[in-house]
């Protein structure tokens, strides 16, 4: 018989432990205690066969009971689910898990499944995501658009600066370029400055944080946050400053940090969701020779979910 169970990061044993944190970045203390920058807690659900844990599936609760909320993980990141033993195979170990999910009573649960991975459920929607995702496994990669390699040969040539991001350096001119990139898109900034500090201290010890800052004679430009797991990797944010269309600076910082993945062993690049609205967004993301990918979340929402 198969229990199901939620733990707090402290229960896991330092073995099992080792074993998330080595499975993926997003499941290691350092980068969950992010989300504490949000009220988030960091939450472990398990399944358990004969008291020894066969499946771990990672995510961060917002808010208290009644309205206590669960992601995994939040903000378009992929969920952590790590299986170990031979006793079961994933797809049940998960199917359980989706069930002690089910029934512990958060108004909101989301799983973000990259690898569509996760059965079926009778209590969860699965709403259908699009991104895009490139092949950079070939050492002579290059975009086969004409246009975009041009725009990157111009940026190089105006000696654009394309560094690994600093806290102590660039922190503050970072928050004010991410206020004027959410300003252009006619929102508030999702993420508080507190929320990056803390993931730069992850950054600045974890090599599968790839941080770049881009300038142009002392003013902010653009800044590219990717995140590896495995021999994938994401470009989960770009913030950029409009008033530098010359200067070319996201694709240049694309195509240098293309290189360096690909020297960490990287394969494939995930270039973010796509919204089905955004055809220039699109458009840009094909000119990288990027492929559709579908995958799914997940989703559960109790009446008062649904409500609030």
């Amino acid at each position: 018989m198969i229990l199901v169970r939620k733990l707090a990061p402290g229960d896991l044993s330092a073995e099992l432990a080792t074993v998330v944190v080595r499975h993926s970045l997003f499941a290691s203390h350092p980068f969950m205690d992010v989300w504490k920058a949000l009220s988030g807690h960091v939450v472990f659900w398990v399944a358990e066969e004969e008291g020894n844990i066969a499946a771990v599936l990672a995510g961060v609760e917002f808010g208290r009971k009644p309205l206590a909320r669960f992601q995994s993980l939040p903000d378009g990141i992929p969920s952590v689910f790590a299986c170990q033993g031979i006793t079961h195979d994933r797809v049940h170990l998960a199917s359980q898990i989706l069930d002690g999910l089910s029934q512990h009573g958060y108004i909101k649960t989301f799983v973000t499944d990259f690898d569509n991975s996760f059965p079926p459920h009778s209590t969860f929607h699965r709403a259908e995501m699009v991104t895009h995702v490139v092949d950079i496994s070939n050492p002579s990669y290059e975009p086969s658009d004409k246009t975009l390699m041009s725009e990157i040969r111009k940026a190089e040539r105006e000696h654009t600066s394309v560094v690994p991001f600093n806290w102590s350096k660039h922190g503050g001119r970072f928050i004010d370029l991410v206020a004027i990139s959410e300003t252009r898109h006619g929102r508030l900034p999702k993420y508080p400055s507190p929320f990056f500090e803390r993931l730069a201290v992850v950054a600045e010890h974890d090599d599968r944080i790839i941080w770049m800052w881009c300038e142009h004679e002392g003013r902010a430009v653009a800044s590219h946050i990717y995140f590896i797991q495995g021999d994938n990797a994401i470009n989960w944010q770009i913030y950029y400053d409009k008033d530098f269309p010359f200067l070319k600076a996201n694709q240049l910082t694309t195509w240098r940090t293309i290189a360096d993945l690909r020297a960490r062993g990287v394969t494939r690049l995930n270039l973010g969701a796509s919204p089905d609205e955004a055809e220039g967004l699109v458009a840009y993301k094909s000119k990288w020779n990027a492929v559709e990918h579908s995958y799914s979340i997940l989703e559960k929402k109790s009446w008062l979910g649904k409500l609030w």
